[in-house]
């Protein structure tokens, strides 16, 4: 029996552009869907072959948007600045606040323990 190696006819089939639409290659998911763009293959494939095309203008008009707000807002840096410290300050209260908290939670746990132990002792 001649040991036929399958990469090698999955290859030569998506080499030929008039092969038949059979989804059975390695490369094929359950689904057919698969990387082709990157791999060449070149019949008609599920994946959109303009998908990087469509990344490169999505990132344009969102340069574009973020300039026209800049614009409409002004880059003003002590502005920004200010928004900054703002940010960080409701940042930093909570934090602050977690500690005060827990350190009362640790306080208030050990006094249950001593309350706990003493009882102990009476019930023995």
């Amino acid at each position: 029996a001649v040991k036929v190696d399958e990469t090698v006819l999955v290859s030569s089939y998506h080499q030929r552009s008039s092969a038949p639409k059979i989804r059975d290659g390695p490369q094929d998911g359950p689904q057919g869907i698969g990387d082709h763009g990157s791999s060449g293959c070149s019949w008609p494939c599920p994946v959109d072959p303009h998908g990087r095309l469509h990344r490169k203008q999505a990132e344009r008009v969102a340069e574009a948007e973020l300039q026209a707000f800049q614009m409409q807002h002004g880059t003003d840096a002590a502005a920004s600045q200010q928004r900054d410290q703002q940010m960080q300050a409701q940042i930093e209260e909570p934090q602050q606040q977690n500690a005060r908290h827990r350190s009362t939670a640790y306080a208030a746990a050990e006094e249950m323990a001593d309350l706990e132990s003493q009882c102990f002792h009476c019930c023995l």
